[in-house]
């Protein structure tokens, strides 16, 4: 009985050893520097808001413009629009839409997002 005592006694120490080491270890392990990346810088103009006002017009930061108007904003000299927000109610022409889309794609913005509007129910 006494040989069992001592058996379940170097277990428990044992144990309490690997524990007590492998507690410290990993606290070492958790104060290594983990240099983290940073993030990329969007060079340019922030994000460009545009509203399709009816099938001929649209409003840049509350003027309105034309499409050549809205052409010349997206790729002035020097300051190219790095991404632009395409407001449309849906009870505005898609033409207005789809043409305002496709110069922005030739002034060769990528970062496009598209908000529609629901219509108003009478």
């Amino acid at each position: 009985m006494k040989l069992l005592y001592v058996i379940v006694a170097v277990i428990v120490a044992w144990l309490a050893a690997v524990f007590i080491h492998f507690r410290y270890t990993l606290k070492k392990i958790q104060d290594l520097p983990a240099p983290l990346p940073s993030a990329a810088v969007t060079q340019g103009r922030p994000t460009l808001t545009i509203s399709v006002l009816n099938d001929s017009s649209y409003s840049v930061d509350g003027k309105e413009l034309d499409l050549e108007g809205v052409k010349k904003l997206l790729s002035p000299n020097g300051s190219p629009v790095s991404s632009v927000h395409v407001k449309s109610p849906v009870s505005r022409s898609f033409g207005a839409a789809v043409r305002l889309l496709d110069a922005i794609r030739v002034a060769g913005i990528e970062k496009v997002s598209i908000e529609t509007s629901p219509q108003k129910q009478n």
